[in-house]
């Protein structure tokens, strides 16, 4: 009998069942422990909250390069104009 504060997970989906049954008959153990075993194993796998590739990180830098250099020509005291002229040269491209 299962103790009341057990968790429990429910996937009706047929191929997630058989994945499930296969993992489990193939390291002969019980399906909740092949379950347990592969969400553990992707788990680990996944990049942790607020962790960044090397690929990312220069992304952010680079976009708050741009930033610290737009910054420097805005007072903030003052609101940008609504029409966004201050973001583009007189061809129309952005400055």
């Amino acid at each position: 009998m299962k103790a009341s504060n057990q968790k429990q997970l429910n996937i009706r989906n047929d191929d997630a069942h058989r994945l499930a049954h296969e993992i489990a008959d193939r390291l002969s153990v019980p399906v909740t422990e092949a379950v347990t075993r592969a969400l553990r194993d992707y788990a680990s796998k996944l990049p942790r909250e607020r962790e960044l590739t090397a690929d990312q990180k220069a992304d952010v830098q680079a976009l708050r390069a741009i930033i610290r250099k737009y910054r420097q020509g805005i007072d903030p005291q003052s609101s940008p104009p609504d029409d966004h002229d201050w973001l583009y040269d007189e061809h129309g491209l952005p400055k």
